[in-house]
């Protein structure tokens, strides 16, 4: 059932265009897994450091009182 959306998913994306688009659609369709790792890392690291990609530095012996 794990591939069940990949082989679906293509079949919809192969009746929705026409001949002329279908190979874009599809190239952007099955990239989507693959590219979806990369950005699911960075998104939260943006979000969180709102706007840079910069990991947050931290002196770890300073202590706020």
């Amino acid at each position: 059932m794990a591939g069940s959306p990949n082989s679906i998913g293509g079949g919809i994306v192969g009746d929705v265009f026409a001949a002329e688009d279908r190979a874009l659609a599809m190239a952007v369709y099955t990239f989507g897994p693959v590219i979806g790792g990369s950005i699911y890392s960075e998104v939260p690291c943006f979000a969180l450091n709102r706007g840079s990609l910069e990991l947050p530095r931290s002196d770890p012996l300073s202590v706020d009182i």
